[in-house]
């Protein structure tokens, strides 16, 4: 499957020479809002009811929505399903100009897979709208009040969350669950969890301070197509990426149409 990844002029220059992706812990999204979207409308479907097992998942979605981290460190790297989408040519990082880079997902995922072998790792689409998410939302919570195994008492006598399980059926979906207002994006989404002992972070600066990250390495080839947003400076554009390819080792000649510019124009 075919899977597209936007960014601007510094991260393509970055993706190509380093041949990585940065895979960003859920804490640090663009939107510091996306993450606690989900949590809070299962939440709010838990809250419905008055069982003691719903009261006591709703206490839980609580303390995960004041810091998720507390049950496992979760990252994520972001993918479109489409290479040419207008919304993300004009709104996706700084002003500049912008590309997509077209990989494919079994590369990817096996990439990750390689790297990070005791991670949990998988791609998944992002449900967008109310009706979705409420859906989504609605089945989370059937599931989980049927499962007899989503709760165990401790030694203290208490019944208590089993972790993995709320991890399989409750935060996992809410972490693909997304206001309707990004539905453009199409967003198919790469989610690994790294275990809440994971140290192996890299740091690098961002829009909210320190974010930590981690890598995701592939072989130059993994990279299917570019395509160019739309620009005036087509010529120059495709000759500054050829170039960086030519530098990196790409050998010529490149695949026909492995370099292209949008067809979409801004007005």
């Amino acid at each position: 499957m075919a899977l597209y990844h936007y960014t601007d002029a510094s991260g393509l220059i970055g993706i190509l020479e380093n041949k990585t992706l940065w895979v960003n812990d859920v804490n640090y999204m663009n939107d510091t809002h996306e993450i606690k979207h989900g949590l809070k409308v299962i939440r709010d479907r838990f809250s419905t009811n008055q069982d003691e097992k719903s009261l006591i998942t709703v206490q839980f979605l609580d303390l995960l929505l004041s810091n998720i981290n507390q049950i496992g460190t979760f990252l994520i790297t972001s993918f479109c399903k489409s290479g040419n989408i207008l919304d993300m040519w004009r709104g996706y990082g700084s002003s500049g100009q912008k590309y997509a880079l077209q990989f494919n997902e079994a590369s990817i995922l096996a990439s990750m897979r390689e790297q990070y072998p005791t991670a949990d790792i998988d791609f998944y689409d992002c449900v967008y709208g109310e009706g979705d998410t409420n859906q989504l939302a609605q089945e989370a919570c059937a599931q989980w009040l049927a499962d007899e195994e989503a709760m165990v008492i401790n030694e203290q006598g208490n019944m208590v969350i089993n972790i993995p399980k709320a991890i399989k059926v409750i935060v996992k979906p809410a972490l693909i669950m997304k206001n309707y207002g990004f539905e453009s994006e199409d967003e198919r989404r790469l989610l690994a969890l790294m275990g809440a002992d994971f140290v192996d972070y890299r740091h690098r600066a961002g829009a909210y301070g320190i974010t930590p990250y981690v890598t995701l390495d592939f072989d130059l080839n993994a990279i299917e197509s570019i395509t160019i947003g739309p620009t005036q400076n087509e010529f120059g554009e495709m000759k500054s990426i050829f170039s960086i390819l030519r530098k990196m080792g790409k050998v010529r000649p490149f695949p026909e149409n492995f370099v292209t510019v949008s067809d979409i124009t801004f007005r």
